[in-house]
């Protein structure tokens, strides 16, 4: 018992679970040595082992936020049929059917394909540029809960993806805060994204995106 002690295992700098289709396994991590070995026991075993030390130094140096991916799993632009957009001023709703796109479900509003396509392959351009909470109750502190945009994309399977921009988190705008979520509810977790490719939609207005063509069909076919 005291050797156990004395080499950090009781009580334990770190324990890890890991579940696998053997079981659940429990391992006790404990002091770290210069020389870049650490102490280590599996729950149930006596036995203390000297390890290389990178398992302690990725749960105990490491914060779970550095383990988030860098990249979202966003849709692809080509299968997204519904775009929805709010701003301070408006609320749009784009649909796409093989007609193309439109500001109504029914398909008589017709908008622009281009800037509708734009507009669908946007919310790839919001990836993580460092993550700063998990913490439900900083949503608000990030101006999070009543976002200055909102942007929705889904598809025909029903896959719907949210992401939110909040308050510029630096002094010189470069960069927003922001949450990203595929279900109806902000996700907790908070992080910080370029603001230059989301800029203009704050300024977007439903007149902005309606096609400007009178006649569709092309002149050779009249």
């Amino acid at each position: 018992a005291d050797a156990v002690a004395a080499v950090g295992r009781d009580p334990p700098q770190a324990v890890g679970i890991f579940e696998s289709d053997s079981g659940t396994h429990e391992i006790r991590l404990g002091s770290t040595n210069v020389a870049g070995t650490a102490y280590l026991q599996k729950t149930g075993d006596d036995r203390v082992y000297l390890v290389d030390a990178v398992l302690h130094r990725a749960a105990l140096d490491a914060e779970p936020k550095t383990w988030r991916p860098t990249q979202l799993p966003m849709l692809d632009p080509d299968r997204i049929n519904r775009v929805a957009l709010s701003n301070a001023q408006h609320q749009i709703e784009l649909t796409r059917s093989v007609e193309g796109w439109s500001l109504d479900a029914e398909g008589l509003e017709r908008a622009d394909a281009e800037k509708s396509q734009i507009l669908a392959a946007l919310v790839q351009a919001a990836q993580p540029s460092r993550y700063v909470s998990d913490d439900p109750a900083a949503l608000a502190q990030y101006g999070l809960v009543d976002p200055m945009l909102t942007l929705t994309s889904g598809d025909a399977t029903g896959t719907r993806q949210t992401l939110r921009l909040g308050q510029p988190a630096d002094l010189s705008e470069a960069t927003v805060y922001a949450t990203w979520s595929d279900t109806e509810s902000p996700s907790p977790v908070g992080f910080t994204v370029p603001l230059p490719p989301f800029r203009n939609l704050t300024e977007v207005t439903p007149l902005m995106l309606r096609d400007a063509r009178v006649v569709l069909a092309s002149p050779g076919a009249i």
